[in-house]
């Protein structure tokens, strides 16, 4: 019994450093990287209290180890990340001192309180509601553009709370949308889904406290596909863009599938294309940012965990690639120990880069250098 018990802690364990073999350990992979290391302890207590035999000791103080993984990573990196992060968006603001981006400081600062936004009827036609999270401190204040992820056929956008409440906490006001979904409403629905919350923002302005002159689209998965999209395709002219691990050529995505036991990879474009690739070239190149891509996009923010079971992280660097050759100026991101939903907590290895990197980026791209230290005086 003492090996199962450590075998299997050493293998969940595991997957803090390996790609997860099956689509059904996915979520188990995201617990191991991004909030193993609080688990550590558990470990250790298994170790030196329930068992008795040398080898499972070992074992399992083996797997407290493999645990630890991502965190000394991100530690070894994160003076390269920080120095780049200043390159591209320009060293902190004056008035503050932020901690490195992996730090003691910052994985103790309590998470702000959630506050039960406001939700509002933006396309009454379709049934289609948003969430409005209100950014703290005076107004107007820049607009967050939120777009959940789920494959395009699911999800919503009260998925992972703590984002829009850790955006609103910064001082910006986030719109957090429900889309349609495929099948039923395949593309082009969910870019006309945004082009209608964004005319009720500009419509309802004034209300809210709404800058719409400064507004960014940040999306996760399928949320920062729609996200490039929108934002190459129909609304150039906003101030900046974020994606984490977002699928960025369709057609690359049907010519190099995830594996059908990790993700049913043409079925699932099929329904968000309404078509295979044979019969929708065009298409699905029209919905690819990579070919969407154009020399006056918006400043852009790719981050993509280079173990992501789901979307290969290839699709940022060809996305990155791309926007270099471009000459748009863009920051990507690539994190060796992260897969596909690492930000699911925003205190692990992962999510501390991520808003570390997304917090500077935001203040430069909406020229708010002062909103997160306004908040923080509110």
């Amino acid at each position: 019994m003492e090996w199962l018990i450590s075998g299997v802690l050493a293998m969940w364990a595991g997957l803090a450093i390996w790609q997860a073999p099956h689509g059904v350990l996915w979520k188990p992979a995201v617990a191991a990287t991004a909030f193993g290391a609080w688990l550590v302890p558990l470990y250790v207590c298994i170790a030196g209290g329930l068992l008795t035999e040398t080898g499972p000791r070992i074992l399992t103080m083996a797997g407290a180890l493999m645990l630890c993984t991502p965190w000394a990573r991100a530690l070894a990196n994160q003076r390269g990340i920080t120095r780049w992060v200043n390159e591209i968006w320009g060293p902190p603001h004056p008035s503050s001192k932020p901690p490195p981006p992996v730090s003691i400081d910052r994985v103790l600062t309590p998470h702000p309180v959630p506050q039960t936004p406001q939700t509002h009827l933006y396309a009454p036609a379709r049934g289609l509601t948003l969430n409005l999270h209100s950014g703290r401190g005076p107004g107007p204040r820049p607009v967050i553009v939120l777009l959940h992820g789920g494959s395009w056929n699911s999800g919503d956008a009260t998925q992972l709370r703590s984002t829009p409440t850790y955006l609103q906490d910064l001082g910006y006001s986030i719109l957090a949308i429900h889309y349609r979904l495929a099948p039923e409403h395949p593309h082009p629905a969910q870019l006309d889904d945004i082009d209608r919350a964004l005319e009720w923002a500009r419509d309802n302005r004034e209300e809210h406290n709404l800058d719409m002159g400064r507004v960014v689209f940040v999306g996760r998965s399928a949320g920062g596909h729609l996200a490039l999209l929108s934002a190459y395709s129909r609304h150039p002219d906003i101030a900046g863009v974020a994606a984490l691990y977002p699928p960025t050529d369709l057609e690359w995505s049907w010519e190099h599938p995830t594996p059908d036991h990790i993700l049913d990879t043409p079925g699932t474009l099929t329904d968000f294309i309404g078509a295979p690739l044979s019969k929708a070239v065009d298409t699905y190149r029209e919905a690819s940012p990579w070919f969407a891509a154009h020399g006056d996009c918006p400043p852009t923010l790719l981050m993509h965990g280079s173990r992501d079971e789901l979307v290969y992280p290839e699709q940022c660097r060809r996305m990155a690639a791309r926007l270099a050759e471009l000459g748009v100026t863009h920051q990507f991101i690539e994190t060796p120990w992260d897969t596909h939903g690492f930000d699911a907590n925003l205190k692990g290895p992962g999510g501390l880069i991520w808003t570390f990197a997304l917090e500077r980026f935001l203040a430069a791209v909406t020229q708010s250098q002062t909103v997160a230290d306004v908040a923080v005086k509110d």
